[in-house]
């Protein structure tokens, strides 16, 4: 769903998932550009229940950064987002728009959600994508 929170609001929306989710294995998929998201929910999470896709958003030089911030984390995975081209980017944000209503953020959430959808493994876990979300509707026309 979609929740109003103001800063800081990564912690307090994750404390807010592992209250509804305890006890269970969960995998996270997240957007991950500067690894900001990521650590907070690494603060607060423990490794035997909580497992972290990260998918690498941005630039080149900042990817090399984020991996080594989180090598240690036996528990975090950090992929590349995927090879689509611009139109299939668009269309996927656009479809998605209009299947759901909710508006992705078209620099993160997008390469996020297309990531989680073509995972090519049967899951074991529950599931939970975050994603962040602009506050214009970009696919309303």
């Amino acid at each position: 769903g979609h929740v109003e929170v103001k800063a800081p609001y990564f912690q307090t929306l994750f404390e807010d998932c592992l209250l509804s989710l305890e006890e269970v294995k969960v995998l996270h998929i997240l957007p991950v550009s500067s690894g900001d998201m990521l650590q907070e929910f690494l603060n607060v999470a423990d490794g035997e229940h909580h497992r972290f896709i990260g998918i690498m958003t941005g630039n080149p030089l900042s990817r090399v950064l984020v991996k080594y911030k989180f090598r240690k984390y036996s528990n975090v995975r950090l992929r590349n987002p995927k090879d689509i081209t611009e139109a299939q980017y668009s269309q996927f944000g656009m479809k998605y728009y209009r299947d759901t209503g909710i508006s992705l953020d078209p620099v993160h959430s997008i390469q996020s959600i297309y990531c989680a959808n073509h995972l090519r493994r049967p899951l074991k876990e529950h599931v939970v994508i975050w994603m962040t979300q602009p506050d214009t509707h970009f696919f309303e026309n």
